[in-house]
C-alpha cells in the first residue's frame, strides 16, 4: 500500500540520508533501519487515517456535485472538480482494499468490487486464531500474559541451548582442503557491534483449533531481511567452493550435482561421471512473538532457522564428516560396498550415497556388518 502513495520512496530516502551514526558500515545501517522503523509506523498511522478521511471527503464531494448535476448543470470547473473527487475516492478505496488484503494474507481474492468488508473479516478471524488466550506446560494452565511469555521463553532457551559438551572426535578423518586464493575469498571478519544484524523472532503458529498445549504451536523463525542480504552473500561464495570439499557422495546442494545421479548410481547405473560460516547461526538471537509483541532475547546455540540460505550448505558440510568416517570403516573392513562396472570393464566401489533428507549405505547381508 505504501508504494501506492505519492512521493513515498522519494520520503523514505530523505529520512535514510537525514539519519547520523558512526561504527562499521553494517551496524550504521543497522540503526538507520531502526530508526526509519519508527518513523514509518508514525507515518503510517496517519495514513491509514488519512485513507477514510480522504474517502469520505471524496464521496461527500462526489455526492454535492451529482446533486447538484441533476438540479442545474455543472460548469466546466465544478465537472473537473468532480472528476477529481472520483479519482480520489478510487484512489483511497484502492489503498484501503490493499490494506485490508495484506493483513488478510487472502492472496487469490482479486482487488475490485469493494472487497474490504471480506478482507476486514479475514483479517480480523486470522487474529483471534493467532491469539494467545492462555497455553498448558506440563498440565498447568496459564491464563496471564506474563506467565505465557516467561514459560514460553524458558521453553525454547532449553530447546535452543546446548549443555552437552561431547563432539565425536575427527582426528585422522581424510577431509579435502580449500587453497589459499579460495579460501581468502570466502573469509571476511565480523564483530561483535554486528549482533543486532542477526536476531531472530519466533513466532508461534498454532496446528489445530482451540490449541493450548505448547507443543501444539509449529514454531516459526522470522530472520531479518539485512541478515538474509549477508547470508546469502555468504552461501554465494560457499556455492563456489563447496564442490571442492565435498566428496562425491553428496548430491544434495551442490552446483553441477543431481539427485538423479545417486538414483541412477543406487540402481546400479554408474555413471562415469571448510569453512562453514559459525557466526551465522552461533550468534543468532531469539525472540518470541506473544500476540504481536517480542519476548525476551536469548541465544541459541544449536540448530539452524527457516528462511536463512545458509543451512543447506552447512548441512552437507557437517554430513561430509559422516562420509569421511564411512569411507574409514570401509577402508578397515567395518562395512562393505557393491562393486558397480562401468562399460569399459572398470568399475567403482560404493559404499554410500547423501541425499538431502537421507542417507543409503550399501552393505553385503552380513551381520556383524549390520551390527557396526
Amino acid at each position: 500500500m505504501w508504494l501506492r502513495v505519492e512521493g513515498f520512496k522519494d520520503l523514505v530516502r530523505r529520512w535514510l540520508t537525514g539519519y547520523t551514526f558512526s561504527g562499521l558500515f553494517s551496524h550504521i545501517l543497522a540503526c538507520k533501519l531502526k530508526v526509519l522503523k519508527q518513523d514509518l509506523k508514525k507515518w503510517n498511522r496517519g495514513l491509514i487515517g488519512n485513507v477514510s478521511s480522504n474517502e469520505e471527503s471524496a464521496l461527500s464531494q462526489i455526492g454535492y456535485y451529482n446533486a447538484r448535476d441533476r438540479d442545474l448543470s455543472l460548469s466546466p470547473k465544478e465537472s473537473k472538480a468532480r472528476r477529481r473527487a472520483m479519482e480520489d475516492f478510487n484512489k483511497s478505496t484502492s489503498m484501503e482494499e490493499t490494506l485490508w488484503r495484506q493483513k488478510s494474507r487472502q492472496l487469490w481474492l482479486k482487488e475490485g468490487n469493494k472487497n474490504s468488508w471480506f478482507f476486514h473479516k479475514m483479517a480480523n478471524a486470522r487474529r483471534r486464531r493467532n491469539f494467545l488466550v492462555a497455553i498448558k506446560v506440563n498440565g498447568r494452565r496459564l491464563p496471564r500474559e506474563d506467565e505465557i511469555k516467561e514459560e514460553v521463553v524458558n521453553t525454547f532457551q532449553r530447546v535452543l541451548l546446548e549443555t552437552d559438551d561431547w563432539r565425536p572426535s575427527i582426528n585422522g578423518l581424510p577431509f579435502l582442503v580449500l587453497d589459499n586464493e579460495d579460501s581468502r575469498a570466502t573469509e571476511n571478519p565480523f564483530s561483535e557491534e554486528e549482533r543486532s544484524l542477526n536476531a531472530t523472532f519466533i513466532v508461534l503458529i498454532s496446528k489445530k483449533g482451540g490449541a493450548e498445549n505448547l507443543k501444539d504451536f509449529c514454531p516459526i523463525s522470522l530472520v531479518g531481511s539485512l541478515y538474509k542480504l549477508l547470508a546469502k552473500v555468504l552461501a554465494n561464495r560457499l556455492r563456489r567452493v563447496v564442490g571442492r570439499v565435498v566428496s562425491n557422495s553428496q548430491h544434495a546442494f551442490v552446483e553441477g550435482r543431481q539427485i538423479s545421479d545417486a538414483v541412477l548410481i543406487a540402481n546400479e547405473a554408474l555413471d562415469s561421471r571448510v569453512r562453514w560460516m559459525r557466526w551465522c547461526f552461533s550468534s543468532a538471537h531469539f525472540s518470541v512473538l506473544i500476540n504481536g509483541t517480542p519476548t525476551g532475547f536469548f541465544v541459541s546455540s544449536k540448530g539452524l532457522r527457516q528462511g536463512d540460505p545458509l543451512p543447506h550448505f552447512l548441512f552437507i558440510l557437517a554430513m561430509e564428516v559422516l562420509s569421511s568416517i564411512l569411507k574409514k570403516a570401509m577402508e578397515r573392513g567395518f562395512i562393505q560396498g557393491f562393486l558397480a562396472s562401468g562399460r569399459g570393464g572398470e568399475g567403482k566401489v560404493v559404499s554410500h550415497l547423501l541425499f538431502a533428507n537421507g542417507t543409503l549405505i550399501f552393505n553385503d547381508s552380513n551381520k556383524e556388518h549390520l551390527e557396526v
